[in-house]
């Protein structure tokens, strides 16, 4: 908390568009993440614009911005998954389940295969 909030306070000196501040999720901790200090707890040391990333659902992610600590939120396994997120999110619709086996590998498995809405 001490390391990372000197960070951001200095940070919004330079008065930078935005601060990415992502959260410790399930899968990290299974490729051997700690808990750790996150966006929820860093947000009082950056007064600017902070767009969070780590786990997030459509309900998460609205809860974040409602409660104020996250201003955006960014989506990086669901967009593996759902190459029409944001058109799922805006209707509300279910999302693909994602194959972390496939994620970063070689060959178009994982990347172009998902199905798009019917």
């Amino acid at each position: 908390m001490e390391t990372f909030g000197q960070l951001l306070q200095e940070l919004s000196q330079l008065k930078i568009a935005y601060a990415h501040i992502t959260r410790v999720t399930a899968q990290d901790i299974r490729h051997g993440a700690k808990e750790g200090v996150g966006p929820r707890e860093l947000r009082k040391f950056f007064p600017g614009t902070v767009i969070s990333a780590g786990g997030f659902d459509r309900e998460s992610g609205d809860q974040a911005i409602a409660e104020g600590w996250a201003d955006a939120i960014a989506y990086g396994v669901p967009f593996l998954a759902n190459p029409d997120l944001p058109e799922r999110l805006r209707r509300n619709l279910p999302l693909n389940p994602p194959d972390e086996a496939t994620f970063y590998a070689s060959g178009p498995k994982g990347y172009t295969d998902y199905p798009f809405l019917k």
